[in-house]
């Protein structure tokens, strides 16, 4: 399987960009290649075939599209399909979605991993004599952290149009009023 881009088509100067989005996407779980793949469909102003995209990148095209197909999953690009069959890729321009995806992603796998921990400190007596009152500390942050995590995931998925429509009601409504609420950041302009 091939790990490394030796550049393709891409210019020198984007290559270098896509490689540093590489490195850094990698901190958040993500190969560093699917970094490079995601900056080529951002730079691009039309969606890419993952054969355009392995040749501006110098991968294989199966490595191109296991890297698209992750993307997808991250919520990092979509595809669409043409009538040919052909398919093409575009990133997925929803900042939350992405952002929802990368947390799921990162955390879901230390969670359970934190959980099995705690499970086994607790049935174990020599960790639970040794530790003290230190697992109870560790259990209430895998609380918080479940907690501010699950929050997250609520707000991705919560439907804002209605409050959209709430707001502009009010803002036209205050017009008619000397715009005394339409002054107000949460009200004001659109």
């Amino acid at each position: 399987m091939q790990k490394a881009m030796t550049g393709g088509t891409m210019p020198e100067s984007l290559f270098k960009v896509a490689r540093q989005i590489g490195d850094l996407v990698a901190h958040s779980g993500m190969d560093p290649v699917q970094g490079a793949v995601w900056i080529a469909l951002i730079c691009d102003e039309k969606p890419l075939t993952s054969a355009q995209i392995a040749g501006l990148l110098g991968i294989t095209v199966d490595y191109s599209n296991k890297m698209l197909i992750e993307l997808e999953r991250w919520g990092a690009a979509k595809k669409t399909a043409k009538p040919d069959g052909s398919v093409l890729w575009a990133p997925e321009m929803n900042p939350l979605k992405f952002t929802v995806n990368v947390i799921k992603n990162r955390e879901e796998p230390s969670l359970k991993v934190l959980d099995g921990f705690m499970e086994t400190a607790l049935n174990d007596k020599t960790i639970s004599q040794f530790a003290h009152g230190r697992l109870k500390f560790l259990q209430e942050i895998i609380m918080m952290t479940r907690l501010i995590y699950e929050i997250i995931i609520a707000i991705s998925e919560m439907d804002f149009s209605l409050l959209k429509k709430v707001r502009d009601v009010v803002v036209g409504f205050t017009k008619g009023m000397g715009g005394v609420l339409g002054a107000l950041p949460w009200f004001g302009k659109k």
